[in-house]
């Protein structure tokens, strides 16, 4: 299919998979309670009880003893039954204090595996605190419309033109829009058809428009918002809020749900001053409304301003669309739009325009589509709206330029006139261009952050739009597409046509400048000359003072005269050289004093310090390290480093210019100097600057930060590290100085190489000694004999990682993998050894892990009828005893049982499957770079009766435990948990893994006395919150305060069938072989040598890249096409990039001495995207400690792409210099070698980035 797309710039090619997925094109059977239960509910459900209770998501560990579950089910059922509601009731009345949260705050925290970076910080915090007023109150009773809400029906698998109306067009109160949302969107008793139903139709195809959503209107979406919908809402409601931009397509990982955004800023120029009525928890507007009265204003000064004046008024604007649904049938459809500002396209507008065109305009897209007929099909719904509010949006911003245009047309004449104009207009025209500059500068911002928004999307994500996994009969959307293609593209002409304005205004604030300057240069001129009258007669008028005096001089004659007149005239002399050239003398005073101090401070350290970088090193000592670093940052003009109590200057180069930053602060604010320093904070990203002072955070009483930003703005002086600082509201942006931060920056990172980034305070004890804590991290555990699952793949690729990251931080670390070597299941395979096996037969094996493994495979083949009767048999309210003691079950648990007894021929056999289980473990994992400590499995605890006892003995001393049905358990709620109840001992006498997980923490804390443990283990998080609080009830709250559990959603990917096995080499094998596929499919991007070996190593890398990737609560479909493609955002193209950048750097030669690098010539660094690419290096530390303390890869992941992206641009400058011929002149080979040595800082930042993720990088 050719497009417009194509001719325009590079169409991704279709092995990027950017295909419309075939699951979204088929009606298939879903549970209808994934969109009738709101999210609120289904978190109050996993918060108390966890998806543990059903089925078939048993705890792992605990498979092999079924009869556990059935023990405590009772239990269970018994301390469940009014706890939730209870507790959803007294939550939703709760504040964000202490342990109740508002219902915004539940829903934008979601579960604790979801949690990400933004859910942490902008989505939880922005969200919560506009709403803080309406999420703690109830829905106040008001009349006025606040939405217009449509549903229908598709009748069966047929398109017609309506459908079936549940909700047509109708604008809402609040009150009613929560109820129709409150009610059920599917019926549950529904078919694969969903076909109309006589009551009420299902809601399949909704569409909600809300004008100036509030936060009560927030509160009613978030109340009755869908499990499916949570994630897209979460991100819609935070960037509307939040005015952010993007247009993209996402399609999760884990229950297929799509999601297609549009979230576009603008501004609305107007002459009404119209402010917005929302606020926000600090009290400002939602929404800021700018006056530009330096818009078509008189110069005469004189002349006061009416209030009849009119004026422009520049409003914030933003038009917010997202279509979010789990398939081509059942979607939803928000529009959340401004019009506080005068606008025509409220929720009353529409309703009054019924009728114009057709019945009912559809609000979405500004009516421009008729709403009684629908477009049912997402995707083409979606770029219609967006094709209309483009529109609007074009219509704004052509409004915009034209205005600017035309008022800096009109001004040149008295530009250009100067000359002829008062002082007194003239300054009022320097302001008054200063100010149209500043406006410009905000404006460009704005539109060019619009158009890279489109751009970005037609490159990488039109594809979803263009092709179908599977063919389908749906209208081709190429049309559409090209459309809004042409509307962005007209906004192109008025961002070039803004930035000659800029140009333009910056060369005329030039010439004001001069112009104003002239007549205080004449002034000053008219007192120099009247000053040099008065030095060159004062040596006479003061000789005669003194010999006219009496008694001064003791014999008056004229020798004497003509003496002390020759004296003071030499004086005078000296005194006017220095009026005259007083600069140039106190600059080399103080170049004197500063190369005296640098030489006697070079002296103390015994180095030559504008060379000997060693004098940074930290491995050196912390002392010696402050010394060199002090010298060095002395070498750029700057005063010895400030010192703040959290900054870390040697580890942290952003703490070095937060310091310098804070002093300078301090010396304009009174103002504790910890307070100062935390009021100034990295900024999110740097197209915000790189460093935020948030004035507030000053606490100054009295003061408006407003006014306190422009009076700071006024004091700031220039200094070495920053360029000028400009104010954003109730921030001071600054950013560094492109001049000094490639020769501050560069060396740094050249003298730590492989330990920039880490902090190893934070893992030490004793911070004189560095001595290191000592951290447990449990990962992977497999079981023996049972398939190794993606669930094991992720936790050991995400339990190597956390290792890897403490280590960076000083910890000590013990990586434990626990296997599943106790339990029912292992008598299941003795008991298929006793029958299949021997010793013989073992011997005959070449692959006898694999031989083991089939065999427990063929056991539970076995036994799967037993298991179904069994199952049957409780669902109809039978005893399953009988069943249990008889057939498999009985020989399965006695085998067990002789094992728990320590019979030596069941213990020699376990020992002989264990021993294999662990050589094949240690072999494999060798691949995937990870090497264990210690193979531990509950059977240590479980062989060792004192540890059992002795937990027994603390459970029965601190009233814990009690027997209940022939068990004992322990009653969480009893004890202010609300975890229900749990065995730990079954009514056989068998002990549980909660008491075999109980004892092994007292165990690894009496061998290792670590000082943190850390488990990585799919969900489970009930299990692990009762192993804790457990420990806790025990009297050791000083050990449970040291336990974590990190926790992932489950895979997605099927249970394997009886009879069938997958091992963790299967795996990787199967990851190999796409790759070598890949790699002769491609032959252009892979041309290298050992073509083996690298698909080898490649293969192991993208697959943990990809399983490092996924957020905590997505799900885990192996997809090895997706993992081993060469681009976008997967390991396969980080590992390339990597290789093309070590290629650049080998290609520049010879590279610069550790000596000569503080020295180069870096201007070539000084513009973008070279001088970006430095100030994301600055920030790596910044991203390892944040990744470390939310134990998260994916920051460093995104961080690396992130510099990729920058990486890339300045690599295709090179290469077209080269083509041009720009090579080979002196300057240009000066300009190469700066540039490799920030190739190098780079290409260390990701071999850093990319061993704490635990993967090795390939070089050409």
């Amino acid at each position: 299919m050719s497009t417009e797309f194509e001719t325009r710039s590079e169409f991704p090619h279709q092995s990027l998979r950017r295909y419309w997925p075939k699951r979204f094109t088929k009606r298939r059977p879903f549970n209808p309670d994934s969109e009738n239960q709101t999210y609120l509910e289904y978190l109050q459900i996993e918060q108390y009880f966890g998806e543990w209770v059903s089925d078939e998501e048993e705890e792992e560990g605990e498979e092999e003893n079924e009869a556990e579950d059935e023990d405590c089910a009772s239990c269970e059922d018994d301390g469940s039954s009014n706890a939730p509601e209870d507790d959803v009731n007294e939550q939703s009345k709760g504040t964000d204090s202490g342990n109740q949260i508002s219902d915004v705050r539940r829903f934008m925290r979601g579960m604790e595996r979801d949690e990400d970076f933004l859910h942490d910080y902008d989505m939880v915090d922005e969200v919560a605190e506009f709403c803080e007023e309406g999420s703690n109150g109830p829905f106040r009773a008001h009349e006025k419309h606040v939405a217009i809400l449509d549903e229908r029906n598709i009748a069966g698998t047929i398109i017609n033109k309506g459908g079936h109306c549940r909700t047509n067009l109708e604008p809402l109160t609040l009150e009613q829009f929560f109820n129709k949302l409150s009610r059920k969107r599917l019926r549950v008793e529904s078919d694969s058809t969903n076909a109309f139903d006589d009551e009420e139709s299902d809601a399949e195809r909704r569409i909600v428009f809300i004008s100036d959503l509030d936060s009560f209107t927030i509160q009613a979406i978030i109340k009755t918002a869908s499990r499916t919908q949570a994630p897209a809402l979460r991100d819609l409601l935070h960037k509307y809020l939040t005015r952010k931009t993007s247009i993209g397509v996402t399609i999760s990982n884990g229950f297929p749900v799509f999601t297609l955004e549009f979230h576009m800023p603008y501004y609305v120029l107007g002459k009404t001053a119209s402010k917005d009525a929302r606020r926000k928890s600090d009290g400002s507007t939602l929404r800021q409304s700018r006056k530009l009265d330096f818009l078509s204003r008189s110069l005469d000064a004189s002349k006061e301003s009416s209030p009849t004046d009119q004026h422009y008024w520049l409003h914030e604007a933003q038009i917010s669309i997202v279509v979010t649904g789990v398939n081509n049938w059942v979607w939803t459809a928000y529009g959340f739009v401004d019009t506080y500002f005068g606008s025509k396209g409220t929720v009353e507008d529409y309703d009054k325009l019924k009728g114009r065109h057709w019945e009912r305009e559809d609000p979405l897209a500004a009516g421009r589509l008729n709403g009684g007929e629908p477009i049912w099909t997402p995707r083409e719904y979606f770029l219609r709206v967006v094709q209309s509010r483009a529109r609007e949006v074009l219509k704004e911003w052509n409004r915009i330029v034209r205005t600017v245009t035309e008022e800096v047309e009109g001004s040149r004449g008295l530009a250009y006139s100067s000359s002829k104009v008062t002082a007194q207009k003239l300054e009022i025209l320097e302001r008054r261009n200063s100010q149209m500059a500043a406006l410009s500068t905000q404006l460009i911002g704005g539109l060019s952050e619009t158009i890279q928004a489109w751009e970005g999307f037609r490159i990488t994500e039109a594809n979803y739009f263009l092709f179908d996994e599977v063919p389908t009969a749906e209208p081709s959307l190429e049309a559409p597409l090209n459309a809004i293609d042409k509307e962005f593209s007209k906004l192109k002409p008025g961002l070039r046509k803004l930035e000659q304005l800029k140009k333009e205004l910056c060369d005329r604030r030039e010439g004001l400048n001069a112009y104003l300057s002239l007549d205080g240069r004449a002034a000053a001129r008219q007192l120099q000359d009247l000053t040099v009258l008065a030095i060159v007669f004062s040596p006479l008028l003061i000789t005669s003072a003194l010999f006219s005096a009496t008694g001064v001089l003791p014999s008056p004659g004229l020798g004497k005269f003509i003496y002390v007149l020759v004296v003071v005239t030499s004086t005078m002399v000296a005194m006017l050289l220095v009026l005259y050239h007083w600069r140039y003398c106190l600059q080399r005073g103080v170049d004197c004093m500063q190369s005296a101090i640098n030489s006697f401070n070079g002296l103390l350290n015994g180095n030559r310090i504008s060379s000997d970088t060693e004098s940074w090193d930290i491995e050196r000592g912390p002392e010696k390290a402050k010394v060199g670093l002090q010298a060095f940052v002395g070498q750029i003009g700057l005063d010895p480093l400030p010192t703040f109590a959290t900054a870390d200057a040697l580890n942290n180069p952003i703490d070095i210019y937060h310091s310098y930053l804070a002093e300078r602060l301090q010396t304009l604010v009174e103002c504790d100097p910890g307070v100062v320093y935390h009021s100034i904070q990295l900024s999110k990203t740097i197209e915000d600057g790189d460093l935020d002072i948030v004035l507030p955070k000053l606490k100054l009483d009295g003061v408006k930060p407003k006014e306190l930003a422009g009076e700071l703005l006024k004091k700031f002086l220039p200094h070495p590290l920053f360029a000028a600082p400009f104010r954003d509201g109730v921030h001071i942006r600054v950013l560094f100085s492109t001049k000094n931060t490639p020769r501050l920056l560069l060396p740094y990172v050249n003298d730590r190489k492989a330990t920039y980034g880490n902090f190893p305070a934070l893992g030490s004890q004793d911070q004189v000694e560095f001595k290191s804590k000592k951290v447990i991290v449990e990962f992977a555990r497999p079981n023996i004999a049972r398939e190794f699952t993606i669930d094991h793949l992720r936790s050991s690729i995400l339990g190597a990682y956390i290792s890897n990251i403490h280590e960076a931080m000083g910890y000590s670390v013990v990586r434990v993998n626990y296997l599943g070597d106790w339990g029912k299941n292992l008598g299941l395979l003795g008991v298929g050894w006793q029958k299949h096996g021997s010793e013989e037969v073992l011997n005959e094996q070449t692959d006898l892990f694999r031989y083991i493994h089939d065999l427990y495979a063929k056991m539970e083949e076995e036994l799967q009828p037993e298991q179904d009767a069994r199952k049957k048999a409780r669902q109809d309210g039978q005893d399953t005893s009988v069943l249990e003691s008889q057939g498999l079950f009985a020989e399965r648990d006695a085998t067990f049982k002789q094992m728990e007894d320590g019979e030596p021929a069941a213990i020699a056999l376990w020992e002989k499957l264990r021993a294999i289980t662990i050589e094949y473990y240690i072999e494999t994992y060798a691949k995937l770079n990870i090497k264990f400590d210690e193979y531990s499995g509950e059977s240590r605890v479980s062989l060792d009766p004192e540890a059992i006892a002795q937990v027994e003995s603390m459970l029965k001393e601190n009233d814990v435990w009690e027997e209940k049905d022939g068990a004992w358990v322990i009653d969480f709620d009893k004890h202010g948990a609300k975890l229900g109840t749990a065995a730990i001992r079954d009514r056989n006498g068998s002990t549980t893994y909660l008491l075999r997980d109980i004892a092994t923490v007292f165990d690894r804390f009496k061998t290792h006395e670590f000082d943190k443990m850390v488990y990585v283990v799919f969900e489970q998080d009930v299990h692990f919150r009762q192993v804790f609080k457990a420990v806790e009830l025990m009297g050791r709250g000083d050990v449970a305060n040291k336990l974590q559990h990190v926790t992932f959603t489950r895979a997605n990917s099927p249970v394997a069938q009886p009879g069938s096995t997958q091992l963790l080499g299967d795996i990787l094998d199967q990851c190999e072989n796409h790759m070598r596929d890949a790699m002769a499919a491609n032959p252009e991007e892979y041309q290298i040598e050992d073509h083996d070996a690298v698909a080898k190593a490649m293969a192991i890398n993208s697959l943990v890249l990809h399983q490092l990737s996924l957020k905590k609560g997505d799900g885990n479909d192996l997809d090895f096409d997706l993992l081993t493609s060469p681009t976008g955002e997967t390991g396969t193209n980080l590992q390339l990039c990597y290789a093309k950048l070590c290629s650049e750097i080998a290609s520049i030669r010879p590279y610069p001495s550790p000596d000569e690098i503080p020295d180069l010539d870096y201007t070539s660094l000084t513009q973008p995207p070279y001088s970006e690419v430095l100030r994301l290096i600055a920030r790596y530390p910044v991203a390892t400690q944040f990744a470390f303390e939310k134990l998260d890869p994916g920051i460093i992941i995104l961080y690396m792409f992130l510099v990729i992206d920058e990486l890339s641009a300045c690599l295709a400058i090179d290469e077209l210099e080269r083509a041009e011929g720009e090579g080979e002149s002196s300057s240009a080979g000066l300009k190469h070698l700066a540039r490799v040595v920030m190739y190098e800082s780079v290409r260390q930042v990701l071999e850093n980035g990319l061993k704490l993720l635990g993967i090795t990088p390939i070089s050409p």
